[in-house]
């Protein structure tokens, strides 16, 4: 089944099942216990084995929107590329992201026919700024193909850097430390303070072990449904209540 423009139709489940198979290309341990994905050599594999080309070291530019262009992928000559200014260990979350992300590119879309006036794109060349590069929280608001093809690769790079395979045993950890007996593996967030330092020693953990950014964390516990949140007045839930009140329900591309 081929989604418009040539981008696949490609299921949570399926996208989670091929970030795996990555991972234990390289590293199977990984999927065993909490630890981060070591993005870099998988690059490095993927440079020796499959002609993958990666270049670090040259200003990708700007958008026709006026914004930083911060990762690409040619599909053509098989080529990574990721802007210097991300080269930076004060911004590692956000490098190991982008990477993951072109990775996605390559390893996801590689071998389809797209059309590329219809994905705003060059020929054979998607240019990710941080639009790209954001996360929609919600598929139903995915209206163009080029916003699917962003959206499996954003997908690929959260389930290739924080595992469903490890996450659950990350929180149990961590409870488990803090004498917590019960629902061990997923968070419970209510409007009581015990819970909410909970869910934000949590987030910190997560962050620390798999070197990624809170956005990504919170986003990620989301889609593996590890946070049972049922906080009643906080600015967020208002928000959300209003905004599904006018969504309509279903879309064309469903897990």
């Amino acid at each position: 089944m081929i989604h418009n423009a040539g981008v696949p139709y490609l299921s949570r489940e399926k996208i989670e099942q091929t970030a795996s198979k990555v991972i234990a290309w390289i590293a199977v341990e990984r999927l065993e216990r909490p630890s981060e994905t070591p993005v870099a050599h998988i690059i490095e594999r993927l440079v020796k084995e499959q002609r993958l080309l990666f270049k670090c070291d040259a200003d990708l530019g700007h958008s026709r929107r006026g914004r930083k262009i911060l990762g690409a992928f040619d599909f053509s000559a098989r080529s990574i590329f990721i802007d210097p200014v991300l080269v930076d260990a004060k911004r590692t979350a956000r490098f190991r992201f982008t990477l993951a992300h072109e990775l996605g590119h390559f390893v996801l879309h590689r071998r389809r026919m797209l059309d590329w006036p219809a994905l705003d794109a060059a020929p054979s060349r998607v240019d990710d700024d941080r639009v790209e590069l954001h996360f929609l929280k919600r598929r139903s608001r995915i209206r163009t193909p080029r916003q699917w093809l962003e959206w499996q690769a954003n997908y690929f790079a959260s389930c290739l850097l924080m595992p469903a395979a490890t996450v659950q045993q990350a929180i149990a950890d961590l409870q488990g430390e803090a004498g917590v007996t019960r629902r061990l593996g997923r968070l419970y967030l209510d409007d009581q303070p015990t819970n909410r330092v909970m869910y934000q020693k949590a987030l910190y953990r997560l962050q620390d072990t798999y070197q990624v950014s809170r956005s990504v964390v919170v986003i990620r516990l989301r889609e593996l449904a590890l946070v049972d949140d049922r906080r009643t007045f906080g600015a967020q839930h208002i928000a959300r209540l209003f905004s599904e009140e006018g969504e309509t329900t279903g879309s064309s591309q469903t897990s």
